[in-house]
């Protein structure tokens, strides 16, 4: 029943951010199924060994807590020559529905390549590592500096993720 609930959850907030992101990009021809989890986004190996998952998904009440109140985003990207931010309503919720409810594997190996912060009248709510390599794409959330939650990437946010960098090396 908790899971359904959890699922649920995250489900309704994907939804709304999609409809938001739908209305202000003009692209209604992308359909998206935000239940899938990363494999759709071909970063599932069958043959992989099971990786441990050390931290729970983010609590779906602190999931509604950030869709509810973050104002702000600042993205900060290790290995390039830019970083980003967002402040529009609509794209914040859009980033938070990128999020899925699922626990990823966690592979020792993997370094993350960014941090989002996720900000509300100038105070930072959560910070989040953003790992986005071949077979590592994920979030892991930080509370007061310490790795304490991780949830996988949905297929809509890696094609995000994607069109930043894309974009991003076109500029440079």
């Amino acid at each position: 029943m908790i899971i359904m609930k959890k699922t649920s959850l995250y489900l309704l907030l994907s939804l709304i951010s999609i409809a938001y992101s739908c209305q202000n990009q003009g692209d209604t021809g992308q359909t998206a199924n935000t239940t899938e989890t990363t494999e759709a986004a071909g970063t599932s190996d069958p043959t992989a060994p099971e990786l441990d998952k050390p931290y729970p998904s983010l609590p779906p009440e602190r999931m509604v807590a950030l869709y509810n109140n973050v104002d702000y985003i600042d993205f900060v990207f290790y290995y390039t020559n830019f970083s980003m931010n967002q402040s529009d309503n609509a794209s914040i919720k859009a980033t938070l529905s990128n999020v899925s409810a699922d626990v990823p594997g966690i592979d020792p190996a993997c370094q993350p390549i960014g941090s989002l912060f996720f900000q509300s009248k100038g105070q930072e709510l959560i910070q989040a590592e953003l790992y986005f390599t071949e077979n590592c794409v994920y979030y892991v959330w930080l509370e007061n500096g310490q790795r304490t939650y991780a949830n996988k990437m949905t297929p809509n946010g890696f094609k995000f993720y994607e069109r930043v960098f894309t974009q991003a090396g076109g500029q440079q």
